[in-house]
Parts: structure tokens; sequence; C-alpha cells
């Protein structure tokens, strides 16, 4: 029963707690364009990598989180395209997915180097869900017998992203800001009353610091959903290009995060990789038991392009 209980309280595994349907964003970007598809590929470099996440490490039956992705611009077509393979496990609720995104560029919309980005993506959803272990004050509570065991959906997603800076300027100071969308289709998913997938919206305000041989990012992002549910991360990220990156995250959802790795490769004109971790701590008391959580992210850059 505890374990029920605070299965319940703390990953919220049942659909109608609406802001938990989607797996947790990644503070370094590498994921970012699932979010705002018009993101894929925002500079001229193809990007691949991914991550694995486990949280609150003193919770039996923790979301784990494991991501590989790549985009890659193609710069006389001024479009970019994106593939991600996703699997995210929390509780008795398992979901792997499948994403693709594209992005269309126009450049110089009110200066010489601005661009504006438009993207859409679709996602493929598998969902297993197993109440095996998993106590309840009613055996027959409605909640867990009528849902599927199995079953699958299909989503899409759309983006807008405007850019003071083009593509190529990497050593160029600007802002950029965008609006997302994810789960845009009608509730295709719904077992029953319980369950259902319900429209996310995000939005992305951030600031670029840079030069030839560091740079300074700072942004925000808000996600929010129906019905008033929303949080917000905000990040800062710092690089050296001789080699290390390090940075910190703020989320109202209650959790502080400080990350780090080194840059193997000296500046933009090479292949680079970018290896890390990140920890985050729970600082609000109603999650404070329930530990860290810990990730290890791999992302190289290709530049030659």
């Amino acid at each position: 029963m505890k374990y029920f209980l605070t299965l319940i309280s703390g990953i919220a595994f049942c659909f109608s707690i609406r802001a938990q349907q989607l797996p947790q964003g990644q503070n370094l970007q590498i994921d970012s364009w699932l979010w705002n598809p018009a993101l894929t590929a925002q500079f001229n470099y193809l990007e691949a990598g991914g991550y694995y996440r486990q949280q609150w490490s003193e919770f039996r039956g923790a979301p784990r989180t494991a991501f590989l992705g790549a985009h890659i611009p193609f710069v006389e077509a001024n479009m970019g395209l994106g593939l991600g393979l996703g699997s995210d496990e929390a509780g008795p609720l398992r979901q792997t997915s499948v994403a693709l995104a594209y992005a269309y560029r126009i450049h110089s919309l009110f200066t010489y180097d601005d661009q504006l980005s438009f993207g859409i993506s679709g996602h493929g959803l598998w969902y297993r869900f197993s109440g095996a272990g998993l106590v309840a004050n009613e055996p027959d509570d409605p909640a867990l017998l009528a849902v599927r065991e199995n079953f699958q959906s299909l989503q899409a997603g759309a983006g807008l992203l405007y850019s003071s800076t083009s593509r190529d300027d990497f050593e160029e100071s600007g802002f950029f800001v965008g609006v997302g969308a994810r789960q845009l289709l009608p509730a295709g998913l719904q077992a029953n009353e319980y369950w259902r997938e319900t429209l996310h919206f995000n939005a992305l305000l951030g600031f670029r610091f840079a030069n030839d041989k560091s740079l300074v990012e700072p942004s925000v992002r808000v996600h929010f959903t129906s019905p008033g549910q929303w949080y917000a991360n905000f990040t800062a990220r710092y690089e050296y290009l001789s080699g290390f990156w390090a940075g910190g995250a703020f989320s109202t959802n209650g959790a502080l995060s400080m990350m780090g790795g080194f840059i193997l490769g000296s500046n933009r004109t090479n292949n680079t990789l970018h290896l890390g971790v990140q920890g985050s701590f729970a600082l609000a008391s109603r999650v404070g038991g329930l530990g860290s959580t810990l990730e290890f992210v791999a992302i190289y850059r290709y530049y030659s392009l």
C-alpha cells in the first residue's frame, strides 16, 4: 500500500494527472527539437547523441529515461531533419517512442542576420502498462482494471522559432524566442476516462553571449497544459572551447540541477565530442524524500558540412 500511494503522488502514472504524460526535458538541449521542432538543426552542424537519466534515487519504481537522436541541416535547401528514439519507464508504465522532425528557415526577415524557423514533427508511441505488484484499496479499482496493457498512439507537434542571428554565426551574440506544441491530435488514445492524451504547450526565451573562445547562454522554457498546470525551467550554460562546459538549472517544480563535462576538440571548425553528467536535487518538501536524479550525456557535433 505504501508503495502504491507513493507512486500515485510521486510520478502520477495515471494520465488524468496530465502534466506528467511526457518525459522530462533535457537541460543540455540535445532533445529540444522534440518540444519545438523549429529547433531542429538550428545551426550548421550535424548533432548526434543521447542521454540516460535515473530520477529519484531513493524511490523504487522511479522514472528512467533513455534517448538517442540526431538532427542534420541541409544548408542549400534551408531546412533540417531530425530523428529520435526514446524509452521512458515509470513504475508500471513503459513508453517507447520514435520521433521525426522537419524545420524550414526564412532568412533576413528584419535584419541581415536574423531567421524565422517553422517546424513540424510526428511521434509514434508504444505503451505498456503492468499492474503486477501494485496494491489498491479496492481490488476492482476501475482506474487499474479498465486500462489496456498494450496500446499505441500517433501524435504530432509544431513550432516556431525566431533568432536574431543566423545559423552560421556561432560566435555572434543575440537572442531567440519560440513556441511549440506536443500532442496536437485529438484524444485518439483514450482507453477510458482515466487515460487520455492532452495538448502540451511550451514557450522558450534565451540569450546567447558568444565570442571566439566561449559562450554563455541563459534561457527559460515554460511548459503548460490544461487545466492550468505548468512549470518553468531556468537554465544557464557556459562553454569554453578549449575543453569544458558547465551549467545549472532551476525548475519551479522544486528541482535544482548542476551539470558539467569535457569538450574533446578545441574549436567550432573541427568535430567535437561533449561528455558530461548532470545531477538534480529536490528542494520542495513534498518530493524531498525521493532522492536525487543522475544523468549521463554524450553529444557529437560535426561542423564540416
